[in-house]
Protein backbone atom coordinates (compact mmCIF):
# COMPACT_ATOMS: atom_id res chain seq x y z
CA UNK A 1 0.00 0.00 0.00
CA UNK A 2 1.47 3.23 -0.79
CA UNK A 3 2.09 6.04 1.56
CA UNK A 4 0.46 9.08 1.39
CA UNK A 5 3.11 12.32 1.77
CA UNK A 6 2.31 15.93 1.78
CA UNK A 7 2.92 18.04 -1.49
CA UNK A 8 6.42 19.80 -1.18
CA UNK A 9 4.56 23.01 -1.91
CA UNK A 10 0.90 23.47 -1.66
CA UNK A 11 -0.73 26.00 -3.95
CA UNK A 12 -3.51 28.16 -2.20
CA UNK A 13 -6.48 29.60 -4.28
CA UNK A 14 -9.42 32.02 -3.41
CA UNK A 15 -12.65 31.77 -4.61
CA UNK A 16 -13.34 35.02 -5.98
CA UNK A 17 -17.27 34.75 -7.16
CA UNK A 18 -19.01 34.24 -4.26
CA UNK A 19 -17.36 37.19 -1.90
CA UNK A 20 -16.17 34.18 0.25
CA UNK A 21 -12.66 34.54 0.78
CA UNK A 22 -10.75 31.36 2.42
CA UNK A 23 -7.30 29.71 1.91
CA UNK A 24 -7.21 26.60 -0.17
CA UNK A 25 -4.98 24.20 -0.27
CA UNK A 26 -4.02 22.13 -3.60
CA UNK A 27 -3.24 18.39 -3.20
CA UNK A 28 -2.44 15.91 -6.05
CA UNK A 29 -4.00 12.85 -5.61
CA UNK A 30 -2.12 9.99 -5.44
CA UNK A 31 -2.30 6.17 -5.84
CA UNK A 32 -4.24 4.56 -3.50
CA UNK A 33 -5.64 7.60 -2.13
CA UNK A 34 -8.94 7.99 -0.72
CA UNK A 35 -11.10 10.66 0.77
CA UNK A 36 -10.51 9.14 4.56
CA UNK A 37 -6.82 8.90 4.15
CA UNK A 38 -6.47 12.10 2.44
CA UNK A 39 -8.65 13.72 5.81
CA UNK A 40 -6.63 11.93 8.47
CA UNK A 41 -3.33 13.30 6.43
CA UNK A 42 -4.32 16.76 6.43
CA UNK A 43 -7.18 16.77 9.60
CA UNK A 44 -5.49 14.24 11.69
CA UNK A 45 -8.95 12.78 11.39
CA UNK A 46 -10.99 10.27 9.10
CA UNK A 47 -14.05 12.21 10.00
CA UNK A 48 -13.70 14.58 7.44
CA UNK A 49 -13.65 12.55 4.84
CA UNK A 50 -17.59 13.05 3.17
CA UNK A 51 -17.15 17.18 3.97
CA UNK A 52 -13.82 17.32 2.04
CA UNK A 53 -15.65 15.17 -0.83
CA UNK A 54 -18.80 17.66 -0.63
CA UNK A 55 -16.59 20.77 -0.60
CA UNK A 56 -14.70 19.24 -3.95
CA UNK A 57 -17.67 18.55 -6.06
CA UNK A 58 -19.01 22.23 -4.89
CA UNK A 59 -15.79 24.25 -5.30
CA UNK A 60 -16.34 26.85 -7.69
CA UNK A 61 -12.87 26.61 -8.71
CA UNK A 62 -12.07 23.06 -8.83
CA UNK A 63 -11.55 20.83 -11.51
CA UNK A 64 -14.11 18.62 -13.57
CA UNK A 65 -11.77 15.75 -11.37
CA UNK A 66 -12.49 17.42 -8.42
CA UNK A 67 -16.21 18.30 -9.26
CA UNK A 68 -17.03 14.46 -9.81
CA UNK A 69 -15.73 13.34 -6.14
CA UNK A 70 -13.55 10.98 -7.79
CA UNK A 71 -10.11 10.50 -6.71
CA UNK A 72 -8.07 9.65 -9.79
CA UNK A 73 -4.16 9.65 -9.39
CA UNK A 74 -2.26 12.50 -10.57
CA UNK A 75 -5.61 14.96 -10.67
CA UNK A 76 -5.88 18.27 -8.22
CA UNK A 77 -8.39 18.15 -4.96
CA UNK A 78 -8.42 21.47 -3.23
CA UNK A 79 -8.46 21.52 0.56
CA UNK A 80 -9.81 24.35 3.17
CA UNK A 81 -9.40 24.72 6.74
CA UNK A 82 -10.97 22.60 8.74
CA UNK A 83 -12.81 25.53 10.25
CA UNK A 84 -14.67 25.96 7.01
CA UNK A 85 -15.10 22.60 6.83
CA UNK A 86 -16.87 22.49 10.78
CA UNK A 87 -18.69 25.32 9.73
CA UNK A 88 -19.73 24.70 6.35
CA UNK A 89 -20.37 21.04 5.77
CA UNK A 90 -20.89 20.21 9.71
CA UNK A 91 -23.60 17.68 8.86
CA UNK A 92 -22.12 16.00 6.32
CA UNK A 93 -18.77 15.20 9.73
CA UNK A 94 -19.11 11.84 11.45
CA UNK A 95 -19.65 12.13 15.05
CA UNK A 96 -15.83 11.54 17.11
CA UNK A 97 -15.91 8.58 18.54
CA UNK A 98 -15.87 8.74 22.79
Amino acid sequence: MPVLTAPDRPTLARPIATGNTYDVESYRVLEGSTWERISELRYYNRRYAAALRAFNQQYELGTEQSRSGNLVPGSTIFIPRLEYLEQKFASLIAPANP
